[in-house]
């Protein structure tokens, strides 16, 4: 059933771009990552240490995210090491391309870098765009091994007019899977500045449509009708009580961004030299829709 979100997270929520590499390139990649693994592209322990120390002090829950979390796993274990220290497992998420998803062995292999930390959630994306390099094989494989692990797949769906038959597919998994999801448009910054956006439709077609489909599997699988109970929220969006839907998002480097509903990719400063406290004042004053 959908995750009650209240004892998952903090009032906050905010992502740790852990790496800017990525082996599945996305087309519309908001980050524009590539899949070269240069040193660079990483997040340098002591500023994982600084983004913890920060965003807990705030009350802000993380997201670790990228580029591909899981493309290098003893980066990716330093990580949760380093956030466990300032962090409870049910106040952390990680989201993934699901690269890793080839086979059951490899999967498990992953899987378990982060059961041991006591993680019971696991973000999947899933669109057109991964489907490129990500065969929903892949996620199917990675959905088998989450349960048996005792771990929550939650998979994280952008739609758009020319994914239609992408939707057919995936509807059936979710339908015969019971599982999880959160269905988005997609943005138009980074790498898919280069994509027409304008023709893609209306997403709210497109999302009837993804619902319509989902209730025809649902029931040729004897699963649950109504949408409702697929539907999860991984993200916390409590945040217009605070700060007008802000979140902050740091790279590798270091540098902070906070995004809402209304503006996208601000850039607050940077968390190795400045308090994430005075980039929220700034953010509340200069960037949050005031005049």
């Amino acid at each position: 059933m959908a995750i009650n979100l209240d004892h998952r997270h903090k009032p906050l929520d905010g992502d740790l771009l852990l790496t800017a590499a990525c082996p599945i390139e996305c087309d519309f990649c908001v980050y524009s990552c590539e899949a070269e693994k240069e040193p660079e592209k990483w997040m340098p322990e002591k500023t994982i240490r600084r983004v913890a120390e920060q965003y807990s002090k705030n009350g802000i829950g993380i997201r670790i995210g990228g580029g591909e979390p899981f493309y290098d796993l003893e980066k990716l274990r330093n990580c949760i090491k380093i956030l466990m220290e300032y962090y409870k497992p049910n106040e952390l998420l990680i989201i993934t391309s699901g690269f890793f998803g080839a086979d059951k062995e490899n999967a498990n292999k992953h899987l378990n870098a982060i059961k041991g930390f006591g993680f019971d959630t696991l973000i999947i994306s899933a669109d057109r765009f991964h489907l490129k390099r990500v065969p929903l094989k892949n996620i199917e494989n990675i959905i088998e091994c989450c349960k048996e692990l005792g771990i929550e797949p939650v998979l994280r769906i952008s739609i758009d007019s020319d994914s239609y038959e992408f939707i057919d597919k995936i509807t059936e998994i979710i339908a015969k899977n019971k599982a999880s999801i959160e269905v988005h448009d997609w943005g138009s910054f980074g790498r898919a500045e280069k994509l027409d956006k304008n023709p893609l439709g209306n997403f709210t077609k497109d999302q009837e449509y993804f619902f319509s489909k989902l209730k025809e599997f649902a029931g040729k699988f004897n699963a649950p009708l109504d949408p409702r109970f697929y539907l999860a929220h991984t993200a916390k969006r409590s945040q217009n009580k605070y700060a007008s839907d802000f979140f902050p998002t740091t790279f590798p480097n270091g540098n902070v961004y906070g995004c809402s509903m209304t503006m996208k990719g601000s850039y607050l400063g940077n968390i190795n030299k400045e308090d994430l406290s005075d980039m929220m004042v700034k953010w509340k004053e200069h960037f949050a829709g005031k005049p």
